[in-house]
């Protein structure tokens, strides 16, 4: 049971770095001049992994198929987490994991608008 844990732990710890790792990327990719907040929060049975950029000063050079994030969302479901990414009303986008940390479970992960 130990070793199950360890893995455990360690996907949690892979996956929530991918998403913030895609999320940045993208912010970069698809945002002039973007200001981002990333915020890892560990709760007693999740990681919660947020990260918001502002919208920057427009539009960035690169385009997207959204492969990005489907690939993310199959990413978060397989560690057992939940995933909501999208436009904020606020202006910019959004990305918000939960990854479950030892044996809790989650709903699965959907790929979300945020509100």
């Amino acid at each position: 049971m130990r070793q199950a844990a360890r893995h455990s732990a360690a996907l949690t710890d892979l996956t929530a770095y991918r998403v913030v790792q895609e999320a940045m990327t993208n912010a970069r990719k698809h945002v002039a001049d973007p200001r981002v907040s990333v915020v890892v929060a560990v709760h007693r049975t999740h990681l919660e992994v947020s990260i918001n950029d502002d919208g920057g000063t427009g539009p960035g050079p690169g385009s997207g198929t959204g492969l990005g994030l489907i690939s993310l969302t199959e990413r978060v479901r397989a560690a057992g987490g939940t995933l909501q990414a999208g436009l904020q009303v606020s202006g910019g986008f959004r990305v918000h994991a939960l990854l479950p940390i030892g044996s809790n479970d989650l709903p699965s992960a959907s790929l979300q608008e945020s509100g």
